[in-house]
C-alpha cells in the first residue's frame, strides 16, 4: 500500500472516529437539551424502496491478511482463494552467496479464525508464478498463472495450527539465488520485474479458508554456515466466488465487495421538509436466523460489526470502498444487540432539505479492508415484518 493510501485511511479513521464520538456525546443525543415544558419530540419512519445489489472488484494486494483456501458456504456460495507472494531480496553481508542446495523455508503465521469447516484438514500445493503482477494494483478477480506441472512445495493445515514451516523446492531456490547473488545496482529492480514469486493453491475437496498474517510471516534461508531471514515483499490474493441462491426477503452483503446495496433517497425531502430535524437514523437489519441455520456443526463464519454508508465516490470506486477518501464522508455503522446496523445520516438529510447533495443515492457496504472475507444477510424491502425492512427513523422537534 502506498504512503498516500495509508495517510488517507488514517485521516478517514480520525474523521469517522470524531463523528461517532460526537454522536455519542450527551450534547447530541436526541432530546437531551430540550425543555419538556415547551418542547416535545416525535418520530416518523420512512421505509426504503428501490434497493439494488451492486458489485465492485476491489483491491486485495498488500493487506494485513492473505486468504487461502476454498469453502462451500451453504448460504453465500462456493469461494476459492489463491495466495500469491514475492519474497524480499535483501542481501546480507554475512550471507554473501546463496547456493541452490541451501534450504529455503517459508514460515507461515495464521490468524486464529478459520472460515468454514473447523474440523477438517486442508491441503495446499505451491507453484511458481508465470505472469507479471503488482500488489498495489491487484484486484480480487485478477487471475494468477502458474506452472502447474512443477510444484515447489506442499503442506496441510488444521484449524488448530497457528503456524507452519514449509520447505520450498530446489527449482525455486535456484531461480531466487540468481537474483540474490547479483551484486549489480539494478539487481533489485530486475528481481521485481522478472521474478513473479509463487502461489499457494488449495486442493480440491478442501472446505475451509485460512488467513496468513502478512507481517508475522517470513522466509528463513539456511546454508551450511549461516542463516538469514527475508520478509514478504509483495502479497495479494485472488478470489473466485459462485453466486449464492437468492432469498425471498433479504440480500447478501459481501466483502471484498462482490455485493453492496445501493438505494435512492426518494421520500426524504417530503418527510423532512418544514420540520425541525433532531436526528435521522438509518437502520439495516440482519437476518440472524438465516445466518445461524445455514451453518453446519463445526463450521464457522466470522461476524462483522462494522459497516459504512458512502455518499460520494471518488474517481476510483473500488478504492473508495476499500480504503475510503476524505470526500465520501464515510460513516461507521455499529452492529447492535438487536441485530441491526444503525447510524445517523442527519447531515445528508439536511443537504437534501436545504441544499443540493453531491449524490442522490447512498451505498451501504461492510467495512473491512484487512483482507478477511466477511458475509452477512440483510433484510430488504420485501421483508414481511415491517420492523426488519431498511428504514430511516426521523426524530423531529415539535415546538
Amino acid at each position: 500500500m502506498t504512503k498516500a493510501a495509508t495517510s488517507w485511511r488514517l485521516l478517514l479513521f480520525l474523521v469517522c472516529f470524531g463523528v461517532v464520538t460526537s454522536q455519542c456525546s450527551s450534547d447530541n443525543i436526541a432530546g437531551t437539551n430540550l425543555n419538556p415544558n415547551s418542547n416535545t419530540v416525535f418520530t416518523d419512519t420512512l421505509y426504503i424502496d428501490g434497493i439494488s445489489a451492486e458489485s465492485y472488484d476491489t483491491y486485495t494486494g498488500s493487506l494485513e491478511f492473505i486468504a487461502i483456501g476454498n469453502y462451500a458456504d451453504a448460504l453465500f456460495g462456493n469461494i476459492e482463494t489463491l495466495g500469491i507472494f514475492r519474497p524480499n531480496l535483501q542481501q546480507e553481508t554475512d550471507f554473501d552467496t546463496l547456493l541452490p542446495t541451501d534450504r529455503f523455508i517459508m514460515n507461515l503465521s495464521f490468524d486464529e479464525v478459520t472460515y468454514g469447516d473447523t474440523t477438517a484438514e486442508s491441503a495446499y500445493t505451491i507453484y511458481q508464478i508465470t505472469n507479471d503482477w503488482r500488489d498495489q494494483s491487484w484486484r480480487s478477480s485478477d487471475q494468477v498463472m502458474y506452472d502447474e506441472a512443477n510444484p515447489i512445495g506442499s503442506f496441510t493445515k488444521t484449524h488448530q495450527q497457528d503456524s507452519l514451516e514449509v520447505v520450498l523446492g530446489q527449482a525455486f531456490v535456484e531461480r531466487y539465488a540468481d537474483f540474490y547473488n547479483d551484486t549489480s545496482a539494478t539487481a533489485r529492480s530486475q528481481y521485481i520485474e522478472d521474478f513473479p514469486g509463487f502461489v499457494i493453491v488449495p486442493e480440491a475437496g478442501n472446505n475451509a479458508i485460512s488467513y496468513i498474517q502478512r507481517v508475522r510471516s517470513q522466509f528463513t534461508i539456511i546454508s551450511a554456515t549461516d542463516t538469514m531471514t527475508q520478509s514478504i515483499l509483495h502479497s495479494a490474493y485472488s478470489l473466485n466466488r459462485e453466486s449464492s441462491a437468492a432469498q425471498l426477503d433479504s440480500r447478501p452483503l459481501l466483502t471484498p465487495f462482490q455485493s453492496v446495496l445501493e438505494f435512492d433517497t426518494t421520500g426524504i425531502y417530503e418527510m423532512a421538509k418544514d420540520k425541525k430535524l433532531v436526528n435521522a437514523e438509518l437502520v439495516f437489519s440482519v437476518d440472524t436466523t438465516l445466518l445461524q441455520q445455514s451453518l453446519s456443526n463445526g463450521h464457522f463464519r466470522e461476524e462483522i460489526l462494522l459497516g459504512q454508508v458512502i455518499s460520494e465516490f471518488g474517481l476510483d470506486s473500488a478504492f473508495t470502498l476499500s480504503f475510503g477518501t476524505i470526500d465520501n464522508i464515510s460513516t461507521f455503522l455499529l452492529g447492535s444487540q438487536d441485530g441491526a446496523f444503525r447510524t445517523s445520516i442527519s447531515t445528508f438529510v439536511n443537504e437534501i432539505v436545504f441544499g443540493t447533495p453531491q449524490r442522490e443515492e447512498l451505498v451501504f457496504a461492510l467495512r473491512s479492508s484487512n483482507g478477511k472475507i466477511f458475509s452477512t444477510q440483510i433484510f430488504d424491502e420485501r421483508a414481511i415484518d415491517l420492523t426488519k425492512r431498511p428504514q430511516i427513523v426521523f426524530t423531529f422537534l415539535e415546538l
